[in-house]
């Protein structure tokens, strides 16, 4: 069971760090607060080291997410276009609710 603390934890200090990009010492306070978060959870058995990591990786994923709403540019796959966008977006259909990915290029 991945945590949820932690992709709280997680999602919270990837949305400061990408706002704030200029301020140098906030990745490595939340670097370490993530650290002390994960080690009182597994010292207090309430999660595994095993589900540390799925915590961490669904928290930076929200969390870009949530910090970059109009999608983050991918201009690693292809330097000859600068424009390529990826976005993930919540969609609500009557009762269906979902999510809706856009790739622009």
């Amino acid at each position: 069971m991945p945590s949820g603390h932690i992709a709280t934890a997680t999602t919270t200090f990837i949305v400061i760090a990408e706002n704030y990009p200029e301020k140098k010492w906030i990745k490595s306070v939340g670097y370490v607060l993530i650290g002390g978060i994960s080690t009182a959870l597994v010292a207090i058995s309430i999660h595994w080291w095993s589900d540390i990591p799925f915590g961490i990786a669904i928290g930076y994923t929200f969390g870009m997410i949530d910090a970059h709403p109009l999608g983050i540019e991918l201009n690693g796959f292809n330097k000859t276009v600068t424009h390529k966008r990826l976005s993930l977006q919540p969609i609500i259909l009557g009762d269906a609710n979902g999510l809706v990915d856009t790739y622009s290029f």
